[in-house]
């Protein structure tokens, strides 16, 4: 399914008309490839490996996804590892970014 037409099922006219739970569905759906159905899916659970992820941000990012045609990637950071000199590890966190073209 196309934007435009999945815009249209909902009743709106722009991507901006969509609610945060319809761009959830829109990727969780298989539309716009499987990295962007894992990241929502990760996103719609809003907890994993004991670390609550950042809806608002993910819900931002999937929708700038959608609008751009980006692929969005959802990391866990473990943050436990090798230390190498004073060098401190972060928290456990996720990271979202964008896949680079």
């Amino acid at each position: 399914m196309t934007k435009e037409e999945y815009i249209k099922k909902c009743g709106g006219r722009t991507s901006k008309d969509l609610s945060a739970n319809q761009i959830l569905s829109y990727f969780i759906e298989g539309n716009g490839g499987i990295e962007n159905r894992v990241s929502a899916i990760r996103i719609k659970q809003g907890r994993c490996f004991g670390v609550d992820i950042d809806r608002a941000k993910g819900i931002a990012m999937l929708r700038q996804a959608f609008d751009l045609d980006k692929i969005l990637e959802v990391h866990f950071i473990e943050g436990e590892g090798v230390i190498q000199g004073e060098e401190s590890l972060p928290a456990p966190h996720f990271l979202m970014k964008f896949r680079k073209s």
